[in-house]
């Protein structure tokens, strides 16, 4: 029986070879023209996206390495502006107290800590009356939910701090984490900074293990990219941090969707920059289901959409908010849509319209280049992390391009809903806060 089912098995495993092989020829076989037109989408746009960024982090390793250069940002314990943050917590109750207690225990000397109860329908309030009696933690209950925004707004009146830190309920953070974030602000051009958001649940499901490597790729290594260009243009709810003068010069957080990319923007067009920390580690839960992950990209779509060609279009503008800016918005947009349509347009004509046999060894070459891409990513996200337990993600690295095709979809949705108005009301926020926001 057993040696029935090995010669099974080496049976598929020779047609296989074979198989792999006859593509591999047909490949050799093919005039420049025809190879072009067959994986024209990859040579044009997926990979200068992926290998140039690998190649300038490689270079940025080697340097490191071979020539010592520093940080670009190099710690300055004199420097301690005082820091406010804020905590927006709605049906927290697992977790909000543990955020206080991890900015409680921050190396850096934080004024206050202003957490608002957003209308919990949990125990959250009762969770966070252990702090009642810290002169630096700061109460506030609403007894109806107002969305976020509305409750980083009144936390905010309620500080004095230089500079302002804002986090989600559902993290934590390296003891240092504050005191990086802080090192950025040091420059006068920068406005805001954004902290490395990690994946603290990763083990949970198959979707936060992937979740954890696309932030890996996306974020810890993305970011640092982004951040030297001058590019980025989103500073993440979950850790960030802004001058207080820069957000009171734009008014802070707007209600409605998207309120990290939004008020990010809205910085961004004062021609201030915004920095990326890769040193100021915090960690957060993702969702653990893949209808949950399906939502919230959804929401994140949706909003990034809105707040970039709809309320902040003017960004685009050269002239009026300046070249960096306009490039940074312009490669954002260009990424997320332009890249999002061309690639279903090519997946979908491969698929009714190659030549018979050849759709099997395309996509199986394709699946061959995004899993090298992934490997070198991850392993570049590991060389740079100072979590050495990192190098578990890489088995992720081959499975990685379908985790990508899933986020291709409700992006795709998203998207076309945005350009024709569709589905445009945004239940995230209570009903009465979204029937006085304004629309764009």
């Amino acid at each position: 029986m057993l040696d029935t089912v090995l010669a099974h098995l080496a049976a598929i495993a020779r047609a296989f070879g074979d198989w792999w092989m006859q593509g591999f020829y047909d490949i050799q076989a093919m005039t420049w023209e025809r190879f072009f037109r067959v994986f024209w989408w990859l040579i044009v746009f997926d990979f200068p996206r992926y290998i140039l960024p690998d190649v300038m982090m490689i270079l940025y390793i080697f340097s490191r390495l071979i020539f010592k250069w520093p940080h670009k940002v190099v710690m300055d314990r004199s420097y301690e502006p005082t820091v406010s943050v804020l905590v927006p917590a709605h049906n927290e109750a697992d977790s909000a107290a543990k955020t206080v207690h991890s900015l409680i225990e921050q190396d850096y000397p934080i004024s206050e800590i202003v957490v608002v109860d957003d209308g919990s329908l949990d125990d959250t309030w009762d969770s966070l009356r252990v702090f009642a009696d810290d002169p630096r933690v700061k109460l506030v209950r609403n007894t109806s939910r107002g969305g976020k925004a509305s409750a980083l707004q009144t936390a905010l009146k309620m500080t004095t701090g230089e500079v302002i830190v804002s986090v989600d309920s559902d993290s934590t953070f390296d003891r240092d984490a504050i005191r990086w974030l802080v090192q950025y602000l040091r420059d006068p051009e920068v406005g805001g900074v954004s902290g490395n958001i990690k994946v603290r649940n990763r083990k949970k499901t198959l979707a936060t293990w992937f979740q954890a490597a696309e932030y890996a790729i996306a974020i810890a290594t993305g970011r640092r990219v982004s951040g030297y260009l001058g590019w980025l243009t989103v500073i993440s709810g979950a850790f960030g941090a802004y001058k207080r003068e820069s957000l009171n010069a734009v008014g802070a957080w707007d209600p409605g969707i998207g309120d990290d990319s939004n008020v990010t923007i809205k910085v961004r067009k004062r021609r201030q920059r915004i920095a990326f920390a890769p040193e100021a580690i915090c960690l957060t839960d993702a969702p653990e289901s893949w209808r949950v992950l399906w939502r919230q990209r959804r929401r994140w779509d949706k909003s990034g959409y809105r707040n970039r060609l709809r309320k902040h279009v003017g960004i685009l503008n050269p002239f009026i908010y300046g070249a960096r800016n306009s490039v940074a918005v312009a490669v954002g947009v260009f990424y997320k849509m332009v890249l999002l349509f061309t690639f279903l347009f090519w997946f979908f004509y491969e698929l009714l319209f190659s030549q018979r046999g050849q759709i099997a060894w395309v996509f199986m070459i394709t699946f061959v280049i995004y899993g090298v891409s992934n490997l070198v990513s991850l392993l570049i996200a590991w060389a740079l992390s100072e979590r050495h337990d990192e190098w578990q993600l890489l088995w992720t690295a081959p499975l990685m391009i379908f985790y990508y095709f899933f986020l291709r979809f409700p992006r795709a949705i998203s998207t076309i809903e945005e350009v024709f108005g569709l589905n445009y009301a945004q239940r995230f926020y209570p009903d009465e806060v979204w029937d006085q926001a304004p629309k764009w």
